[in-house]
């Protein structure tokens, strides 16, 4: 099966893949945050940082547009 046949027949591919799994396929769900809504980045912390350290930005951002059309950050 090409590439393009695989995006044509999604729910068959997913089918022969995971037969024998019982886990539904899985489905978009709607964005965690809202447009407007205030957030913070988290930081990814090195081997030997402490931790007691914040793991978030200082800076607040405000979420704006994001890939579907909505606003993101």
């Amino acid at each position: 099966m090409t590439p393009v046949e695989a995006k044509k027949n999604e729910n068959r591919v997913y089918k022969n893949l995971y037969a024998d799994s019982k886990a539904p396929m899985p489905t978009s769900s709607k964005p965690k945050f809202a447009v407007g809504d205030r957030v913070r980045i988290t930081k990814k912390k090195k081997t030997f940082e402490k931790s007691y350290t914040p793991r978030w930005t200082e800076e607040v951002f405000t979420k704006g547009w994001d890939k579907y059309g909505n606003r993101s950050y």
